[in-house]
């Protein structure tokens, strides 16, 4: 059952004074739940430095160094624990992949058999076999931007960018989704220690936009402000703020003259007030007059 946030807070001080208190598992594995893995493993580590005999503690450190990608820990942390194929399947595969990870090809065919004759057609280690006796990536493999091809993959990475290469050969995966050389050379890639963290959200996308072709950030419109007046007219500078208030109030103030006004005016003088005042049009008052069939102040029904 997880625990509440005061629950944790509790027994995260507990534990600064007793590292190897018997809570030390359940904080490990709620902070890596919560995705704090990094805070998990310190928790886990002198855990286990101060009671090395905990099983639960050893199983939930071997899944939070996986988490952080401390596969030497992971194998140091397995055989602590039962990890057989015939008894625990999950933490065999935890194995298979930390062995494959850490460069030990022998081991990791050996284990693989060993767990394909308890578990035959297991996609994940029959994978993992495959790609210890896949070849090289064909140089003919291209991503559907053509631009992306093994070679430029592999450029990127003599140039020391491999999240650049990453990049390509995930994209080329997802072209050739069955080329176990190339699953398995972006496997090795992934693996490798490199400078941007950024990638793996950068590569998110990917597997959504197989033809995005685009290398860097959008490229910066300049586009002239929005204003009210004619487009012909010459642009202005920004109003302050003074102005700004100042022409607010003068907007209220004429508003509140004219709901106090359109009571006693003629529809002609309501217009002369709101358009600034006109000149005397008798001419057109009476066009009006003549159209509307009325003059003067309406008075309401007779």
């Amino acid at each position: 059952m997880p625990l509440t946030d005061p629950e944790l807070e509790l027994f995260s001080e507990l534990l600064q004074d007793d590292p190897g208190a018997e809570s030390f598992p359940r904080v490990g594995e709620e902070l890596h739940r919560r995705g704090r893995s990094k805070e998990a493993y310190d928790i886990l580590r002198r855990g286990l430095a101060a009671n090395p005999h905990h099983d639960k503690g050893w199983e939930t450190f071997v899944h939070v160094a996986q988490a952080v990608g401390d596969h030497v820990a992971v194998l140091e942390a397995i055989e602590n624990v039962d990890a057989d194929p015939a008894v625990n399947a999950g933490l065999a595969r935890i194995r298979i992949s930390a062995l494959e990870k850490t460069g030990q090809r022998t081991r990791v065919r050996a284990a693989c058999h060993r767990f394909l004759e308890l578990h035959p057609g297991d996609a994940e280690v029959t994978k993992t076999l495959n790609r210890l006796d896949a070849p090289p990536p064909s140089t003919e493999r291209t991503a559907r931007d053509p631009f992306l091809t093994v070679d430029r993959a592999e450029a990127y990475v003599a140039q020391g960018r491999v999240d650049k290469a990453i990049r390509a050969y995930r994209r080329i995966l997802y072209r050739h989704p069955h080329d176990v050389g190339v699953e398995k050379r972006l496997f090795e890639l992934v693996e490798m220690p490199y400078e941007h963290d950024w990638i793996e959200d950068d590569l998110s996308e990917e597997i959504l936009k197989a033809d995005l072709t685009a290398t860097g950030p959008a490229p910066i419109i300049d586009t002239p402000s929005p204003s009210i007046g004619h487009p012909d007219d010459e642009q202005t500078q920004p109003h302050s703020i003074e102005e700004i208030e100042r022409t607010l109030a003068e907007i209220a103030a004429r508003r509140q003259q004219l709901l106090e006004g359109s009571n006693t005016q003629t529809p002609l003088e309501g217009r002369k007030f709101i358009y600034g005042g006109v000149d005397d049009d008798e001419e057109e008052e009476t066009a009006r007059t003549e159209m509307l069939g009325f003059s003067g102040t309406y008075k309401g029904p007779t």
